[in-house]
């Protein structure tokens, strides 16, 4: 029934064969499904709508503010992306403070965000002045707007974020909204989900603030609680090697400068180094920072783990680990199996690239710190190994 109707309405367009596409456009028009009739209810909730959007139209497109701002955010908050099993609701008004609130700019201070993000909040009468001192130059209407932004990322399962926690990284103020927002006891989704926003700042400045003052000091409370990360929080250490040197200078180096790290943390932090495809550059620095830090159990399984990757590392990098080995020649104490094991990693993956003096201090190095097993082993490396200059084989009584 439905094709001879077709049929008969083909039979009675008029046929130009210049112009085809015209004609399909207007069987288009023609035979488009028909809709079924809307209630008196439905029709005034859609005017309703209509009359509201235009009414913020006419609003906004006055102000020259609010088009500066159309590169940023051009559209309003909507119910639907807003909507986190109505935890979060925003109205018109909430909507036009949000548009205002783009252009607000208010100076860094970094020492007051050093202050703010380290507040731990249950909040001490002290800490709760700080708080309060940080949040008196913030608009109240702004206040209150991250406030319920705060309320959906303490409950947070799945979904989507918050539109102005999104905008977050893009505005000059953004270290005073987010400690309104508690990240203290954000819940671990959108502990992942914060990461890749920030990983894709557009400041290394950014970055690593939120790297080094939110994102770790969470990995090691949670590692100290339960010895180990959960999926989300895993996933945000792996999203944060998408700023290599970030990671490294906001994460990495400073677990290696934290005396208390244990070895099951420097584990956890490692298995990301080596899953994580990370260019050399990034880390053949951080491995030549890390080798000049005072020794400690976590610099090691940091360091054995750049090393396990084979990078081409420069001589230089080389040299650095070679030297921090050397400083245990006046060392007399008994060293664990995990230094040994790193040596025999180091001379096995970087042994050509050894200097003729090199290889004596290490040999030396290996009669003053015997290792039953590994020593041996160690030795064996070193004369099967070519070296910048040709040399002869040593061996060690």
């Amino acid at each position: 029934m439905v094709r001879k109707r077709l049929q008969n309405k083909l039979a009675s367009l008029p046929q130009d064969k210049n112009e085809p596409f015209i004609c399909a456009e207007v069987q288009i028009k023609q035979f488009k499904p028909e809709k079924k009739e809307s209630k008196a209810s439905d029709f005034v909730s859609f005017a309703d709508r209509r009359k509201l959007q235009s009414k913020l139209n006419q609003d906004f497109s006055g102000s020259d503010d609010a088009q500066s701002d159309n590169n940023l955010n051009t559209q309003l908050l909507t119910d639907t992306e807003m909507n986190m099993d109505n935890e979060f609701e925003c109205d018109s008004e909430d909507e036009k403070l949000f548009d205002e609130i783009q252009n607000e700019l208010i100076d860094n201070n970094v020492d007051e965000l050093e202050r703010a993000l380290t507040v731990k909040f249950d909040l001490s009468n002290e800490e709760q002045g700080v708080l309060d001192e940080l949040t008196e130059k913030v608009d109240p209407r702004v206040l209150q707007l991250y406030l319920k932004v705060r309320d959906v990322l303490c409950k947070f399962k799945s979904g989507k974020l918050p539109k102005p926690f999104k905008v977050l990284p893009q505005l000059k103020n953004w270290e005073r909204l987010i400690v309104i927002t508690r990240p203290d006891k954000w819940t671990a989704p959108v502990i992942s989900e914060a990461t890749k926003l920030f990983s894709g700042a557009t400041t290394d400045y950014i970055a690593y603030t939120f790297y080094n003052t939110i994102l770790l000091p969470r990995l090691l409370d949670d590692l100290q609680a339960f010895k180990k990360l959960n999926f989300h929080l895993y996933s945000a250490l792996k999203k944060s090697t998408y700023r290599p040197a970030m990671f490294y200078n906001a994460i990495i180096i400073p677990v290696c400068e934290n005396g208390d790290c244990t070895l099951r943390d420097a584990i956890t932090f490692s298995s990301v180094i080596t899953k994580s495809s990370i260019p050399v550059i990034y880390s053949a620095a951080a491995l030549y920072k890390i080798s000049k830090l005072e020794y400690n159990g976590a610099s090691i399984v940091i360091m054995k783990a750049i090393v396990e990757k084979k990078y081409s590392l420069p001589y230089r990098a080389v040299d650095a680990v070679v030297d921090h080995f050397l400083n245990f020649m006046n060392d007399k104490q008994k060293l664990p199996v995990l230094w040994h094991q790193f040596l025999l990693s180091f001379v096995e993956i970087y042994g050509d690239s050894f200097s003729i003096e090199q290889k004596k201090l290490i040999i030396d190095l290996i009669k003053l710190h015997k290792h039953q097993l590994i020593s041996t082993e160690i030795l064996k490396k070193l004369n099967n190994h070519e070296y910048r200059q040709n040399i002869s084989k040593m061996n060690v009584d």
